[in-house]
């Protein structure tokens, strides 16, 4: 069956997966918009039935889904990425670009000296702890 082929619905977190790419899925109108930009191959009768399905499941917003804690096992269905992790709070992410934007905002992190690149080349840990001081460094002088 078209469904089963094309996503999983993850009943404990209210959220529905691509198989294909790994999307989480919006309630509503989010799998039309999903398939129709993403997925362009689908045939319109495949698309509707997917669009269907979806419409009959509890779907929870993507604000109120609950973000299991970093230590917890992995979710059955889902890609695990390497990432970065903020020791000043719970936050993660799988980008440095990302993790540099959450530091400024949420810790008032700001570069000081000579502007840095980060170095692609660090192990994901020794970002992390690179990061996480630098956050920490931030709430320190406050």
């Amino acid at each position: 069956m078209i469904v089963e082929r094309w996503l999983y619905f993850l009943p404990d977190h209210g959220v529905s997966v691509c198989r294909r790419c790994g999307h989480g899925i919006r309630p509503d109108r989010g799998i039309a918009r999903h398939l129709r930009s993403l997925h362009k191959d689908l045939s319109r009768q495949d698309r509707k039935a997917l669009i269907e399905h979806c419409a009959i499941l509890s779907l929870a917003e993507p604000d109120t889904v609950l973000i299991p804690a970093p230590d917890s096992a992995a979710i059955q269905g889902l890609t695990v990425f390497n990432g970065l992790a903020c020791t000043a709070c719970d936050y993660t992410c799988v980008s440095e670009k990302a993790m540099h934007k959450h530091c400024k905002l949420q810790h008032e992190w700001v570069k000081t000296g000579v502007k840095r690149k980060c170095r692609h080349s660090l192990p994901v840990m020794d970002v992390i702890i690179l990061l996480s001081l630098q956050c920490a460094n931030k709430i320190k002088e406050d």
